[in-house]
């Protein structure tokens, strides 16, 4: 097998770059080949950069036809800044992006626009501590290796899934825009951090009132960390009061913003056998 090439780029917030070396050491160490973008140290307020600096270290990796692999540096903000000038980008329909939290932004482009490989997965700036996330699931995801991950759900079965979404914030900041990811029949994940019960009301409404909950086939319950006036559960309950009760609620708190944090493909087909979504290469 071939050494997977690796494209780090930062279209959003400024990365450590102390972790940015860590993980690529350690990264390269797993039989990966690893490209630093040529912006990846640059910084404007709280960018990575000028848009121009971002825009163009993300479309030179997108045509490089050497590169596998583009992996977010982290997240932070500033990925949506980019969208409107990515419509006529034409990119290489087999390469896999990686990242999450503002990486959303972009994941729904690549969903919409081109059809590109998409990994819900920790930045690359976080690979330096294996504390930060799950190695296997990460790895049999980047290698499409069959992949099981065990959740809460309904018993009943569903033999055809797919998955969208990501960060809340930034899906709801995304609202009523061309950039809303196609969600009809598609199972719509959300996650988020550092944000008050009152304002997740406020999104998970702006979604209802959108129309999201009734065109999405379920919804997946990813992490939500540091929750000001409320815990899990009190989510869980908030986010049943919007979607009701009949669509299926798949959770795994997991994925997203936090620990060991889980990796998820999107927009490929997978199997709910009642305990666990299940990929298959």
């Amino acid at each position: 097998m071939k050494n997977r090439k690796i494209r780090v780029v930062s279209p959003s917030s400024p990365c450590d770059l102390k972790k940015i070396v860590k993980s690529k050491e350690f990264v390269e160490n797993m039989g990966f080949d690893v490209e630093l973008s040529e912006n990846i140290g640059a910084k404007k307020r709280y960018l990575a950069g000028s848009d121009e600096e971002r825009l163009k270290d993300l479309v030179t990796a997108l045509k490089d036809k050497s590169v596998d692999i583009l992996w977010m540096s982290r997240g932070g903000y500033g990925s949506a800044r980019l969208l409107e000038k990515l419509n006529n980008i034409d990119a290489v329909s087999s390469k896999m992006l990686i990242g999450y939290s503002d990486s959303t932004a972009l994941f729904c482009w690549a969903i919409k626009k081109k059809n590109l490989k998409i990994l819900y997965a920790p930045s690359f700036s976080e690979l330096c501590d294996k504390r930060n996330y799950d190695v296997n699931s990460l790895l049999n995801s980047i290698y499409e290796k069959p992949l099981r991950i065990k959740c809460k759900g309904p018993s009943k079965k569903n033999k055809e899934i797919k998955i969208v979404g990501g960060c809340l914030s930034i899906l709801a900041s995304l609202m009523g825009t061309p950039h809303f990811p196609e969600i009809e029949g598609k199972y719509l994940l959300f996650e988020d951090i550092n944000e008050p019960m009152y304002k997740l009301d406020r999104m998970f409404m702006q979604l209802k009132l959108g129309g999201i909950f009734q065109k999405a086939e379920g919804v997946i319950l990813g992490s939500f960390s540091n929750i000001e006036g409320g815990n899990y559960r009190s989510i869980v309950s908030l986010l049943r009061d919007f979607m009701g009760n009949e669509k299926p609620l798949i959770i795994n708190s997991k994925i997203g913003h936090c620990p060991g944090k889980i990796t998820l493909p999107f927009n490929v087909s997978a199997e709910w056998d009642g305990e666990k979504l299940c990929f298959f290469s």
